[in-house]
Order: structure tokens, then sequence, then C-alpha cells
């Protein structure tokens, strides 16, 4: 399957490559698409279909969806076009029906006319139209009618299934007692214990949590005598029956498949709540203990006299929104529905979310509250809107079984247990981001735990191998340093350096380019005492421009004019007015570049650059590199008209200089590429790093303002009145130090950047061939717990000994380690220091005015390359 579907992607780079080679071929290709877009067009106002963005050629409305999260995407549409709309997933085309109203009127008041499934070709060729899920007309009338039959018959709402249930909720119990309190994963034991009820179902008999899971299926699906002998199989040897094999076989895997998946993952939805809401934990057990007799597990018939537990399981479902698009359906026939003609086979998407979520139904749409599910007196009440199983003709099967197993899942295991964080971990670090794929489950929290601290991922057709924790990333990139060097080919990085530069070069253009800048920014005072010179004179020209502000709120982005106005002097000489037009020009543009590196788009690029002409965020960086580009030409030009040996005042004078020494040397690697390329590097790299941590220490200050009294205390008994600190003076300020530090560590502000292998190597029992993406993750080293005592708070101890003073932490690696690591560290170190402590003992910063410290904001954008602070507001109070 695998490689049948290698086999297709490179097809279909090979065709794309020939098409764009072939200009008639090109020709026609557009011809078609233009064709195709003029008839989707015309078809839509023939038909009165709903309204919606409008589609491009191909994609359809690919670049207003978030692939990654649809079901979002679909919501904010929603409020734009109204709860009936139109989009185009490529050239399919779907109408969504959104908000609880909408979706009943549609599935219940029009059951015929929005009954069929939709036809979706994954599915198709999965199941040839066997089966109860996504079979049709006849066929799953049928189906459908003897499952639910067969299921009640085999005790679906019974006593009899209550028992098996328990027997199984007894085993779960032995098995979780088994970890003595000890951490552990429950993703695969709750899946095999919910299994095993429908096992019990299917197959008339359960299997031990230890058994292997394939092999027991194989067995019991072409062996069990229960199955074989069944209505259905006596069924399946008169002629046209709909009880053929296929049916017989895939209507035990869709009752097998979606009767583990959806009841399994929505208990762990609930465990997981439970950690993070420890409050709702303990009064379900409270409630228990008047309900249930000592040493006795809840029964079904104990649900009634429990309204707060029945109200935090429907609450569980309702928040966990674990099938938000629901299953597509069809129209069997042209339907008028709202004013709208919706034409025969149009597919149809009840955004179950939407209903879920519904601000007309529920009072805190977002939040995790079992009240929704109570009234004022405390008593259960039922919610129209709750219909995480959908409604009407197909609505889950298993409703009634999946009821029953999490209340009794749920319930049995909270008799038992208390659930709490791994060691290490707080409440307030539980992740509730979903983990997105054909149903929303929650994220895997300690992913390096359960393959170990080396594991493979893929990203599109690339295999990346990860190293986590201290101990491996320091091994890889320090003993050895020749075998993980080297950069991979990303496809955006190489269509901007075309391998040059700094940072994603290999080989001897790399050596020869790190050792030049090195060596020059040396040279320029990087590190040294002449360059802290200018870092006081920029400081003093930033505590006047915060000054300006009187105390009124102005944004956290405003400091890094500052350290960025420290790189562009090393790289053009001389600093910027804040309100030079250049200087804007390349603030801004660093920072849309910034913003698109972190794009989801990009990295669909990346990993599919043969699809590149279905994407544009790759295109639109392209051109804002290209103004980057625009202005450093400039720069290189005045140099070049003015350079000798004893005019080097910048970067690019020095590598002017170079290439000019260079110039009759054949093979010189000083040509114009790879200096614009150099100089590229550190006007992104150099000014985005130290700029943003500047914006966290101040952040991380209002915060916790007990840490900026304490720091402003150390400052007042070491610095004098009227003068700044000194980089050495840092050696008499430990406390101080510890924060900048802990600052660098809690932001884990670039979690990596990638690295790939020099030559075929072994690394700790592995084998890794040559050219292989190899990820370090400095996220793993720096939040490891088992270098650091609370690794996920803001902690200055962790570099504090018993007596207050500094101490190095060898696990602190924010700049990375070994022969690629930052080579601005010093200066980093140097500026990140002077304007902390100069811009402390000038100003108390506190929150704006209505906001509090447990207000702001400390969770990270998901679209930026590195780790940005939320979008907020200070207030810079001068101290007398």
């Amino acid at each position: 399957m695998l490689i049948a579907t290698l086999g297709s992607a490179m097809a279909i780079q090979s065709l794309l490559q020939h098409m764009v080679g072939s200009s008639l071929l090109f020709y026609l290709a557009a011809g078609l698409v233009a064709l195709l877009y003029f008839l989707t067009s015309s078809k839509k106002l023939v038909c009165n279909l709903p309204p919606g963005p409008r589609p491009l050629p191909l994609i359809g409305n690919l670049n207003v969806v978030d692939l990654k999260k649809p079901f979002q995407s679909l919501t904010e549409l929603s409020k734009r076009y109204g709860s009936v709309f139109t989009v185009h997933f490529g050239p399919r085309r779907a109408v969504v029906l959104a908000g609880y109203e909408t979706i009943k009127d549609a599935l219940l008041n029009h059951a015929e006319e929005f009954g069929e499934r939709a036809e979706i070709p994954i599915f198709r060729q999965m199941t040839q139209g066997n089966g109860i899920a996504f079979s049709h007309g006849e066929r799953w009338k049928t189906m459908r009618r003897f499952t639910l039959s067969t299921l009640r018959d085999f005790g679906m709402g019974k006593r009899t299934i209550e028992i098996r249930i328990l027997e199984e909720v007894n085993s779960l119990i032995k098995y979780f007692e088994s970890y003595h309190g000890k951490p552990f994963d429950t993703k695969m034991i709750l899946n095999n214990a919910v299994s095993n009820v429908i096992c019990s179902i299917l197959f008339g008999e359960r299997f031990e949590y230890d058994d292997p899971v394939f092999l027991t299926l194989l067995k019991m699906l072409n062996e069990n005598v229960k199955l074989l002998g069944s209505p259905m199989v006596l069924e399946s040897k008169k002629p046209h029956t709909m009880f053929d094999n296929g049916n017989l076989l895939f209507s035990t895997l869709d009752l097998f498949a979606a009767g583990t998946e959806t009841t399994s993952t929505t208990v762990r939805w609930g465990l997981l709540l439970m950690m993070k809401y420890p409050e709702i934990q303990r009064k379900i057990q409270e409630e228990m203990n008047h309900v249930i007799e000592p040493g006795e597990l809840p029964k079904l018939e104990d649900r009634k006299k429990m309204p707060y537990t029945d109200a935090v399981i429907h609450e569980i479902q309702r928040f966990a929104n674990l099938v938000p698009m629901s299953v597509s359906r069809s129209t069997p026939a042209d339907v008028n529905f709202r004013g709208y003609v919706i034409p025969k086979g149009t597919e149809i998407i009840p955004l179950l979310t939407s209903a879920l979520k519904d601000e007309l139904h529920w009072k805190t749409p977002d939040q995790f509250n079992p009240s929704h599910f109570l009234d004022a007196n405390g008593n259960f009440v039922r919610r129209e809107a709750f219909i995480p199983f959908s409604i009407g003709r197909r609505a889950c099967a298993g409703e009634g079984l999946a009821k029953m197993e999490l209340f009794l899942f749920f319930t049995g295991l909270l008799r038992r247990f208390v659930f709490q964080p791994a060691p290490g971990v707080d409440k307030s670090d539980l992740d509730l981001t979903a983990d997105v794929g054909f149903t929303l489950t929650p994220m895997p929290h300690l992913l390096a735990e359960k393959y170990g601290p080396i594991f493979t991922l893929h990203f599109g057709f690339q295999k990346v191998v990860v190293l986590t924790g201290y101990e491996v990333v320091r091994d890889a990139l320090v003993n050895y340093t020749e075998e993980f060097v080297d950069r991979p080919s990303i496809p955006i990085f190489d269509q901007i350096q075309n391998g040059n530069g700094l940072f994603f070069s290999i080989g001897e253009l790399w050596r020869t380019t790190r050792r030049f800048t090195v060596s020059s920014m040396r040279n320029l005072g990087m590190g040294r005492k002449m360059l802290e010179g200018r870092i006081f004179e920029e400081l003093h020209f930033l505590i006047e421009m915060i000054k300006s502000f009187k105390g009124e709120p102005f944004s956290l982005p405003s400091f890094n004019c500052a350290p960025i106005n420290i790189t562009f002097i090393l790289l053009f000489g001389d600093r910027f007015d804040y309100k030079d037009p250049t200087f804007l020009t390349l603030l801004r543009l660093i920072d849309e570049v910034m913003i698109l590196l972190g794009s989801p788009y990009l990295n669909y690029f990346n990993f599919y650059p043969f699809l590149g002409f279905l994407f544009k965020t790759h295109k639109i960086m392209l051109r804002k590199i290209d103004d980057v580009r625009a202005i450093l030409r400039q720069y290189m030009k005045a140099s070049r008209e003015d350079i000798n040996e004893n005019s080097v005042r910048s970067y690019i004078d020095a590598l002017i200089f170079k290439q000019q020494e260079e110039k009759n040397k054949k093979d010189s690697l000083f040509h114009d590429d790879n200096l614009i390329a150099s100089i590229l590097d550190l006007v992104m790299a150099g000014t985005e790093t130290i700029a943003t941590t500047l914006q966290w220490s101040i952040l991380l200050m209002m915060k916790y303002p007990e840490i900026q009294k304490k720091v402003q205390e150390e400052i007042g008994r070491n610095v004098k009145a009227g003068s700044w600190a000194t980089y050495e003076d840092r050696k008499n300020m430990p406390f101080t130090n510890a924060v900048l530090h802990e600052v660098q560590r809690f932001i884990t502000l670039l979690p990596h950047v990638p690295r790939c292998t020099a030559v075929d190597t072994h690394f700790r029992g592995y084998f890794l061939p040559k050219g292989i993406i190899v990820i370090p993750s400095l996220t793993s080293v720096l939040l490891d717990k088992t270098q650091w005592e609370t690794p996920h708070q803001f902690n200055p101890n962790h570099f504090l000994d018993a007596e207050g003073n500094f101490v190095k932490r060898e696990a602190f690696l924010p700049f990375s380690t070994g022969r690629r690591n930052c080579i601005g560290e010093s200066l980093a170190k140097m500026e990140l220091f002077v304007f902390f402590v100069g811009l402390l003992q000038t100003f108390t910063f506190q929150p704006q005015p209505g906001v509090s410290e447990s207000d702001l904001d400390l969770t990270v954008p998901q679209t930026t390359f590195t780790l940005r602070p939320q979008p907020q507001a200070t207030c810079a109070v001068l101290r007398e």
C-alpha cells in the first residue's frame, strides 16, 4: 500500500514536471482548468447553491481552509456566509450545515433528502459500498435494521451487556493497579478494554490485553463459530442476498472500528480533563461516596442518582467534540432547503462542532463546564443541542452501547483511582489541544517516553529522526559532531539561499564562511568592551523612547528596536534612528518573514514541493526576501565604492574587502550570491532571537512582580546611581543572572533547527544513512525533567545553589552546542544582560490597566518560526 502510494506520488511529480516542460500540454491543461472553472461557476448560478467563498481553479477553497483543522475554518466561514454555505475542497463541492437549528432541520425534518452517504473515494475503495457506515440505499437500510436488531438481541441496553462491561472494567482496574501509581500511557489499554466489549458481542468472547491484536482478530474473524453460525451467514447462502461475505466483513469492521475508537478516545479525554480540573474529579468521587456502597462499582441504575457525574460525562462528550464534521451525507435527489436548490449527489457536511459549541445553546461553549447540564438545583438537564452521535436516520447505531460504556468505564476508574499528571508536570501544563485525525484525540503528552529518546517520524515522504533529552542531544552534537554537522535540503531555504550563506550551507562553503564570519565579528568588537559601549548608547535611546509613552500602555514588540539596531551596527556600520524609513521597512519585513516561516502552508510546500503551484505562502515570502535583498545590495554597492583595508567598519565591508582580495582566485567562495546570503542570514536570525527574548523577559517580569522586585533590589545593591551595569557586573548579581538564564530556558525560543547526517552513522544502536534528516530537540533538553526540578515552571532557582550563588547547568543549551552552535552567543548574552538590567533599573513594568498578572498569556502563537509571546501590552512606570 505504501509502495503504491509512493509510486503514485512519484508518477504525479513526473507528470507535472513533464507538463511544465511541454508547452503544448501546458496550454491544454490551462485551457482545461479554465473550462472546468467556467462550468463550475455556471452550474452554481443555475442551481442556486448556497453562498460561499469563490473557488479557485483546481484548488477550490483550499486557500482559505486550514487542512489541519478544517472544522475550525468552516466554523469561521459560517460566520461570514451563514448557516448554509458552499465550499470547494479542490474540485469536490460540499454544502455545510452550521448551527444546531439548521442541522436539526436538515437531518430530522428533511431526513429523506439528506439521508444518503457521500461518495468519498478512500472509503469507496476500502469498502466497495459494503458495511453499515458507508453503504447506500436498500443495502444500508437492510444492514442497519439487521445490526440494530442483532445488537439488541445480544444485550445492548440490557443487563446482560452491562455485566460484560463491568467484567471488563474490573480487568482494566487490575491493569491500572499493576503500575503502582507510576506514569503510563492509557491509549492502547483503553482501546483494548473497549474493543473487548465489542469483541464479546461480535465474536462471543474477550481476549487478554497482551494478546497480539491482529492475530486474535484474524483468528476470530476466520474461525469463530458463533459468527459463522449467525443468521447473517445462513442468509448468505441465498442467491442475490445482501449478506454476502464482503458485506459481512465490512459490517463487522465498521462496528469494531467505530465502537472502539470513539468510546476509548472519549474516556481518554475524560481522564485528561479530570487531571486538568481536580476539583471536578473530587466532586464526582464525593457524589459516588454518597450513592455507591463501599467496595462496589457504579451500575447503570445509579446514573439517575448521580446528576453531577452524568453532567460531567455529557460535558466531556460536548467539549471533546470528537467527530467535528460528522460523516458526510449526500442528497439522493435535488433538494429545496431554506431557499436554496442543492443538486442531487452534493456532499453535505453537518458541522457537529457548530452545534456542540453553538453560542445560542451553551453559556460558555469554549470552556469545560458541567453546569451546561445542570439546573439551579443541581439536577441533570437534557440539552437538545447535545448531538455528539449526530441525529436522524444516519445517527450512530451504537449510541446506546456507547453511553453505557462511557458511564461504567469512567465511573469505575474514578471509583478506584485519583488521576494526576506525571511527576514534574503541573495541571496547567496539560495540553487540551486536540490531535486532529478522523476524530479529535488528546495530544500524545509523552511521545518521547513512549518511543524512547530516539524515534522516527514521517513528514510527507520524508523520514525524520528525532533526538530528545539532554544526554542524547549532547552525545550527538558534541561526541558525533562530524556525523551530524550537515544541514538537510529544505525546499524553501533552497530557493532563498541556493546552498549559500551561514546557516543552510554545507561542506567547505559552510566552514569557510563560518570561520570568516566569526573572525570578522570579533574584529568588529563582538564580546568586547568596544561593542558594550555601543550597547549602552542604544540603551539610552531605548529608554528615551519608553519614557515618551509616559506610563501609558505600549506593545511588547517596541523593545525590538534596540537589539535589532546592535545587529545592524555590526552589519552596516552604524545604527538607525527608530523612525528611519529603511529601518522600519526592515523591521516589518523581518516580522512578516518570521510569521510566514511558521505557516502550515509553508510546511506543506516543504513536504510536497512539486505541488508548489497550489500554494502561495512561499511565493509571498520569496517576494519579501527579495525586498530585503534589494536593501542589502544598496549597502553592498556603497561599500564597494569606498572600501580599503583601513575602512572596514562593518560585516558588509569585511565581506566586500575579502571578495576583492580574492577576485583573481578561480574558486573563491566569496562570490556575490554567498555574500548576500550570509548577510541575509544574520539580518534574520541575528535580530529575531535576541529581540524576542527581551520581549519574553519583560512579559515574565510583569507576570511575576515579586521576581522583578528582587532583581531591582539586587541592582540597587550593585550598580551605582547614575551609571549602568556592565556585563562584568553579572558576577556580582547571581539572582539577576539566574533570572536571565531561566528566561532563555523557559521560553525554548527555537525548538530545533534540523541537521542531517554527513555520512552513514551508527548512533546508540541505530543505523542512520547518510543524508537522513535529524532533529535535535532543544525543547526536550531545556525541559528535560532529569535535568530540571520543575521544567514546566518559570523558576530562577534552577540556576542557584542553596546559598544563592549562580550555578551553570550543562543542560542549558538555548544556543545549541557543537560545531553548529550560534555564532552570536557571546553578543546575545551581553545584550540581554545590559538591556534587561538597564530597563529594570529605570522602570517597573506592569500590565495595562484592567489586566491582572494572572491574565497575562504565556502561551505561544502557532504560526511563527520562533516561539514568540502573544501580542500584549505593558506599562513602564518610571522608578524614583
